[in-house]
């Protein structure tokens, strides 16, 4: 189990349970590591948009040298 797991399942407890004052201190364990995933997790999605746009301006290009090698055929 993970501590962001471990975490979260103690706070749902404590809430079921009706302690008050330990799902304050679980939730803000629980934040911190869930904020640390949601800031990985960017900056994956943000790697994978640049993969992206990486790919999209390599077949733009491949199709510009396509196109310009037809119309050069065409023309020939």
């Amino acid at each position: 189990m993970t501590e962001t797991t471990r975490a979260l399942t103690e706070a749902r407890q404590a809430c079921a349970d009706g302690r008050p004052d330990d799902p304050v201190e679980i939730s803000a364990v629980a934040l911190v590591q869930l904020g640390h995933m949601v800031t990985r997790q960017q900056g994956e999605i943000e790697s994978l948009m640049l993969d992206l746009d990486e790919t999209r301006r390599r077949l733009l290009t491949m199709q510009d040298i396509q196109s310009a090698q037809l119309d050069g055929l065409s023309a020939g």
